[in-house]
């Protein structure tokens, strides 16, 4: 058996995540990478990129409404997945920050201490 090739028209691989063979939009392929996101698969960059413009051309010339919930909803689990790794490395910077401040007032504390009797 072949293996699946990225040919246009073959839709396989990253440039055509949510299109059928025939040209009409794949709700399935749409909705698992939604899935994926929100799960935590891991997804490769180039079909983040790729889909993210086949989502947009999906709200911009789709004419199914079903089409363009389905692609409103894999940008929100992109969005929200985004947004969540921004958090977490924001809070790790803010826990980096106050460590090194904890620590130079304890230097301060400990430097300015009398010894007891």
């Amino acid at each position: 058996m072949d293996a699946p090739t990225t040919e246009k028209g073959s839709g396989v691989g990253p440039d055509w995540i949510g299109t059928r063979p025939s040209g009409r939009d794949s709700l399935a392929d749409i909705r698992l990478l939604g899935r994926a996101l929100k799960c935590g698969w891991p997804v490769p960059e180039d079909l983040k990129t790729s889909a993210v413009e086949r989502m947009r051309l999906i709200l911009r010339e789709g004419k199914s409404a079903k089409g363009w919930v389905a692609a409103t909803r894999c940008l929100l689990a992109m969005t929200t997945v985004e947004l969540a790794s921004i958090h977490a490395v924001l809070s790790i910077e803010q826990q980096t920050e106050l460590r090194r401040e904890i620590d130079a007032l304890k230097a301060v504390v400990m430097g300015n201490q009398r010894p007891t009797p």
